[in-house]
């Protein structure tokens, strides 16, 4: 049988911040997504949700959960323990890199484990959850999932185009926020991720772009936002794979402008 997604206990290894602003009277705004949302390697100040927060005086909550896919983003908009603690959103702005499609249909294995590592399927139209593996079948998961990783090169090529099942996730998820965040917008922002600079096919295609659009999502690549790739050196963090403080300086600027926040 599928396990529930528990909220609560992914809480105690799971720290979030938020930037709150008591004299704005505009609605707040949710970052979501994975690391990159979160701001790994970054201080606080130096995230993306800070810098909104710094920009509009708007509250931010980060809801970034590292190595996450685009399946955390429908459980957390499903939950209602998450819902109480972001009261009235007006913005969910989710942070996608291409790689969340290759997390999406390989199962990870997180130190918060399967309280919240749960997969989805579409099945007659619908989306439904994946059983997972027993306690005693996680050795040889954990084994598997590893050799995944050596080949991620093979694994992309063959799995990382499910579109189906991402536009399914992104559709609930949508209607999950219309549902609890009356008259909020759904942002889709795409952040070209290191990989990206050395193959760029690997980018959502144009189909994908206005399939997403149709779902009423606004959609923005953050290199076409800023006018510039980027692959240089000085917008990835020490890891060479996460953004930089200076990639955020760029970008949120240009998204407040868009968006009018």
């Amino acid at each position: 049988m599928p396990r529930q997604f528990n909220y609560e206990a992914a809480k105690k290894t799971i720290f979030h911040h938020s930037f709150i602003s008591k004299n704005s009277k505009k609605r707040p705004i949710i970052t979501i997504g994975c690391s990159f949302a979160y701001g790994a390697l970054l201080e606080d100040k130096q995230t993306f949700a800070y810098k909104l927060h710094e920009l509009t005086g708007r509250t931010t909550y980060n809801k970034g959960v590292c190595a996450t896919g685009p399946q955390m983003v429908y459980r957390q908009l499903s939950d209602e323990n998450f819902m109480n603690e972001v009261p009235d959103a007006e913005y969910v702005i989710y942070i996608f890199i291409q790689d969340h499609l290759f997390r999406q249909i390989r199962d990870l294995v997180m130190p918060y484990g399967p309280d919240i590592e749960l997969g989805y399927a579409v099945k007659n139209g619908e989306l439904i959850p994946k059983p997972r593996p027993f306690w005693f079948m996680y050795g040889s998961f954990l084994v598997k999932t590893y050799l995944e990783y050596a080949n991620e090169k093979a694994y992309r090529s063959e799995m990382s185009n499910d579109i189906p099942l991402f536009l399914k996730i992104m559709e609930k998820s949508v209607y999950q926020m219309h549902k609890n965040y009356p008259n909020s917008k759904f942002v889709f922002l795409e952040y070209p991720e290191s990989s990206v600079c050395d193959d760029s096919s690997l980018v959502l295609n144009k189909q994908a772009i206005q399939n997403l659009k149709n779902l009423g999502i606004i959609y923005i690549n953050a290199s076409e936002l800023v006018g510039h790739d980027f692959c240089d050196s000085k917008y990835w963090a020490k890891d060479k794979y996460h953004p930089s403080e200076l990639a955020w300086n760029e970008i949120t600027p240009k998204l407040v402008e868009r968006l009018r926040l």
